[in-house]
């Protein structure tokens, strides 16, 4: 096997001592441009990448961000994961993953003594910080890593009262958006296939922003009657939407507080006779991968930067690791209209 290039070698052909070759290859210390320029290209030369357990025994690190996430199956988190990880290349950092649910109910639904189990299960092989997406049940498990010296960033929803920095998506203006679309297009009977459930702040914001768009526009419709409940699953949105169709005839247009949803809303539509989007237009939430690639109809939605927020946890918890102090951030989703929805005719 190859001998592997050590920062001595390095420093052997560059002329210069073991330090500047460790301050170079650090981005750190003062050092000429003309000295850090030929460390880097020697380096470069020899195809040097740094033995990271060696470093990480140096330093009292590991270089591993940990990942305490649910339903890692669903497409919405691979554009997180994807985000992070080119990240964590960037920052000569590994990804560990750990899922907190495999609840085949809802995929909304967390396993409260797995997500403990799991931030356990990370701290115990030394990560450096976790990334979470937290549920306020587990907000002792929470606490306690970070009593413990973890750094821990919060992403997508918030825990009250926990002293940890969040990356978020502005929901409430995200389906705002989308119900001021349909309005702008003239539809007034607009229904809402909603998630009542405190632990999901994310979906009540997206519900606050249907109602606000709906008082701003001075259209009385009656919300109890044109929202309906649901797990927010293609078979849940399905049946949800039979029963609001069934309930309020007069539907000319459906928003759903996830793309899953949405799916299940069409297939009712179509089974019930309904024309998309000539006769009903239907939006959904997130803007999963699926979203752009239904065979029937394109799904209008609302896109979360899901690569961006990923990229920006990296970088955050990279950040927080150093020491650094660092603010909660909200980031802003961007709607896209497809096939299933257009302006209302006459």
């Amino acid at each position: 096997m190859k001998k592997a290039v050590r920062i001595k070698d390095i420093a052997t052909l560059a002329n210069v001592s073991l330090r500047t070759v460790s301050l170079v290859l650090n981005n750190s210390g003062r050092i000429s441009p003309a000295t850090r320029a030929r460390v880097k290209a020697i380096a470069s030369e020899l195809n040097y990448s740094p033995n990271m357990m060696a470093k990480g025994l140096v330093n009292n690190r590991t270089y591993l961000f940990g990942l305490n996430f649910p339903y890692l199956n669903f497409s919405f988190v691979h554009s997180i994961i994807a985000g992070m990880e080119r990240k964590c290349i960037d920052l000569n950092y590994e990804l560990l993953l750990s899922s907190t649910t495999f609840n085949t109910i809802s995929f909304l639904d967390s396993d409260i003594p797995l997500i403990e189990s799991s931030l356990h299960r990370l701290s115990q092989r030394g990560v450096d910080g976790i990334v979470c997406l937290p549920d306020m049940r587990a907000y002792n498990s929470y606490d306690s890593a970070l009593k413990n010296g973890m750094p821990l960033l919060q992403i997508l929803k918030v825990v009250p009262d926990l002293p940890a920095p969040c990356i978020y998506v502005n929901n409430e203006r995200g389906m705002y958006l989308a119900t001021k679309y349909l309005l702008d297009g003239g539809h007034k009977s607009i229904g809402f296939l909603n998630y009542l459930d405190p632990h999901f702040e994310e979906v009540a914001a997206r519900f606050r922003g249907y109602l606000r768009a709906l008082a701003e526009s001075n259209t009385s419709i009656d919300t109890r009657e044109f929202s309906i409940t649901c797990d927010l699953t293609q078979k849940s949105g399905y049946e949800a939407t039979k029963i609001l169709l069934k309930r309020c005839p007069t539907t000319t247009a459906i928003l759903a507080a996830t793309d899953y949803a949405a799916i299940g809303a069409m297939r009712a539509c179509m089974d019930m006779g309904k024309r998309i989007p000539e006769d009903i237009s239907i939006i959904g939430y997130d803007d999963m991968d699926f979203a752009e690639l239904q065979g029937f109809r394109t799904l209008s939605t609302v896109r979360q930067p899901k690569e961006q927020l990923g990229a920006l946890a990296a970088e955050y918890l990279y950040r927080m690791v150093q020491g650094e102090k660092v603010e909660s951030t909200i980031l802003e989703p961007e709607l896209i209209i497809r096939e299933s929805s257009t302006e209302l005719k006459g």
